[in-house]
């Protein structure tokens, strides 16, 4: 084994801090381990004081069902059960053969009292690992920010739905007109309750923890922006607003996230329709040049304040009093995460314009 630390050494840091002496004594020391794939090596929950050092393999460290770390050769985990004795805060799994060195706590306690260095790492690790853990909760908050707020949108065609059925309750049902518009408004709660499970399912995942799949799907851009568009026209916000839209006349087919991008241009216009006003101006334009489909959403509104320019898209801004700002940031991760395009904001001849840039072949990720 001894020759297996120094080979690692190189590439750990807790190995590298040591001289060939303190490499001999954790040679003579230290007890080696064999596991399966499968095998738990650490509880959460358990009061084991013991730190391991992988000499070879891989394993995965979670937390309940939420994956935290994938740990390899050279790696050490388990360090803060031998400072703190309170139970194991996460478990650890083997994912592949695997060989660790243990130390118990008397050994620790021993070897650190002769190599101040290696302590000097491991506190260093268990701070690293603390500022990801940090990080990774704010970015949970934000993302299930991001999913409260498109679920929001999503719940507002019910109003219309329940103005409309109450309206129902006083006309005759066999009003031709009447019939249509029942159709639409039945489509309508169709489509929502689709919406809803898509953002339900996704909210799941993200407890877990887990990247959500896009619902993938071929369609045609031109056809899903329009249908969406069809849609917003009746919603208050856009009430006494002027909504253009200008396509090509033929079909714009992705393989895609067709719910996600109709939830970018619906955020998009939204905050045009309350940025203009009743009495304002807002055109939806689609194009495609080459490889590339572009969606612009271009209002005559007062613009952004050039306070907040730079933070559009990267945290939450919002100069809306009920607004949470998670819009652009949830637009963001769609375009740019999920299809490997581009959003972003300019002011064109006094006009603002919110665009987004879809490769042709975007096979969403």
């Amino acid at each position: 084994m001894k020759f297996e630390l120094q080979r690692l050494a190189p590439e750990s840091e807790f190995l590298g801090s040591l001289d060939n002496t303190a490499l001999a004594w954790l040679n003579a020391h230290s007890q080696v381990t064999s596991l399966a794939p499968g095998d738990l090596l650490l509880e959460e929950g358990g009061d084991e004081r013991a730190m391991y050092l992988i000499l070879e393999g891989r394993v995965l460290v979670f937390r309940k069902s939420k994956q935290i770390a994938v740990l390899g050769p050279g790696q050490t985990l388990g360090e803060m059960s031998l400072i703190d004795e309170r139970p194991r805060s996460a478990s650890v799994r083997v994912e592949e053969p695997t060989r660790v060195i243990r130390f118990t706590a008397e050994h620790f306690s021993a070897f650190m009292a002769h190599n101040p260095a290696a302590l000097t790492v491991l506190l260093r690790t268990l701070s690293r690992r603390i500022r990801a853990d940090l990080e990774i909760m704010s970015r949970d908050l934000q993302r299930m920010g991001m999913l409260a707020h498109d679920m929001r949108n999503c719940l507002t065609p019910l109003s219309l739905v329940q103005s409309f059925l109450e309206e129902l309750g006083e006309q005759r049902f066999g009003d031709r007109e009447l019939g249509e518009r029942l159709a639409t408004n039945m489509s309508r709660i169709t489509r929502l309750g689709e919406n809803l499970g898509t953002l339900i399912h996704q909210s799941l995942d993200r407890v877990r923890s887990l990247e959500p799949e896009p619902q993938r799907e071929t369609f045609d851009l031109c056809g899903a922006l329009g249908e969406t568009l069809a849609e917003l026209r009746d919603q208050p916000p856009l009430r006494g607003v002027e909504l253009g839209f200008e396509a090509p006349n033929r079909p714009l087919v992705l393989h895609a996230d067709r719910f996600g991008l109709q939830s970018v241009l619906q955020n998009l216009v939204l905050n045009a329709a309350v940025a203009v006003g009743p009495g304002g101006t807002i055109r939806v334009g689609l194009h495609a040049d080459g490889e590339r489909v572009q969606v612009e959403v271009t209002d005559n509104g007062p613009g952004v304040d050039p306070e907040i320019v730079g933070d559009l898209f990267v945290v939450p801004v919002s100069t809306r009093g009920e607004g949470t700002g998670l819009g652009l940031v949830s637009c963001r991760d769609v375009i740019e995460e999920r299809h490997g395009g581009r959003i972003g904001y300019r002011e064109d001849d006094g006009k603002t314009v919110f665009y987004f840039t879809l490769p042709r072949t975007a096979d969403a990720r």
